[in-house]
């Protein structure tokens, strides 16, 4: 059963001053009353389900990790919220969904990577984090992807589709996935584009499918604080990752090539549906802050 509004409000009054664990009562809350971002929760008979794709959602860092913190805000628990919300989100575009955890637990990077690599190939793995900074000034997004993986997931990837172990391999998956929710968040929010990034990170260069690492916003700005204390605006963040997983959908199943974005030596790259005109993500320079999620990847 879910609050009702006046026990919400009456609830929520009593977290005024409680600082962390107030902060992680509210997420719940949130979360767990229609009235707090005007939508309901799916429901299983809501959606049918497509037969196709498999999206991991990876709520990054858990239990004794809390990952980044700043002014009451705690990475761990953001992460599990935007990513519960993603869930949803992904479940109307009826979109099957794992997660890689739904509570506050402690879940290991190679733990994590099973998850995805153990779910065939027409899977997803998104991975939410948050970002920090020795200053108040950073803001915006990123998106992060590994290319080339290693040489193991490389491996893994040629026996799934039936690749010559010989072969010559590029996958140019991880890079337009990264692309696509860049640019879905970007337009979503109107946060500060800080682009696609290629940075050898565990958890997308060992999985076998198209993976990426968003961080979503800076607990360090502001601006961004303010907002992520807002379940309207973690929703949007939520909604508009869902949209950039579709768009990478749509544009893989127009190909109509069972391996989309894997490149033999001498075929061409394929071009990202959502990529800018004039600017090359992957390429782009920012003022990167030091981020509580990077280093412990």
């Amino acid at each position: 059963m879910r609050p009702s509004r006046n026990h919400s409000v009456r609830a929520l009054a009593a977290l005024v001053g409680l600082g962390a664990c107030g902060f992680c009562l509210l997420l719940f809350l949130q979360r767990h009353s229609e009235t707090a971002f005007g939508l309901a929760a799916v429901e299983e008979s809501e959606v049918e389900l497509r037969d196709g794709p498999l999206i991991v959602v990876d709520a990054g860092h858990g239990g004794v990790d809390g990952g980044a913190e700043s002014g009451g805000l705690l990475e761990k628990e953001l992460t599990l919220d935007v990513a519960g919300r993603l869930v949803e989100e992904l479940r109307r575009l009826g979109l099957r969904t794992v997660e890689t955890r739904t509570g506050d637990e402690a879940v290991s990077l190679e733990e994590r990577t099973r998850v995805a690599n153990s779910r065939g190939e027409e899977t997803l793995f998104v991975s939410v984090h948050f970002n920090t900074s020795n200053s108040s000034s950073p803001q915006g997004i990123e998106t992060y992807h590994t290319s080339p993986k290693s040489l193991a997931a490389l491996a893994g990837i040629k026996k799934r589709y039936g690749i010559p172990r010989t072969s010559k391999l590029e996958d140019d998956r991880n890079r337009l996935l990264a692309e696509a929710v860049q640019a879905a968040l970007v337009e979503g929010t109107g946060a500060p584009d800080r682009g696609v990034k290629n940075k050898s990170l565990r958890v997308t260069r060992e999985a076998l499918c198209p993976s990426v690492l968003v961080e979503c916003a800076y607990l360090t700005n502001p601006g961004e604080a303010k907002k992520l204390k807002t379940a309207r605006y973690r929703q949007t963040l939520a909604a508009a990752i869902a949209g950039g997983v579709e768009a990478y959908l749509s544009q893989a199943e127009q190909s109509n090539n069972r391996r989309f974005g894997l490149l033999l030596e001498g075929e061409p790259t394929v071009e990202s549906v959502s990529a800018p005109d004039s600017e090359d993500h992957s390429r782009k320079e920012g003022s990167k802050g030091q981020s509580g999620t990077i280093s412990s990847l």
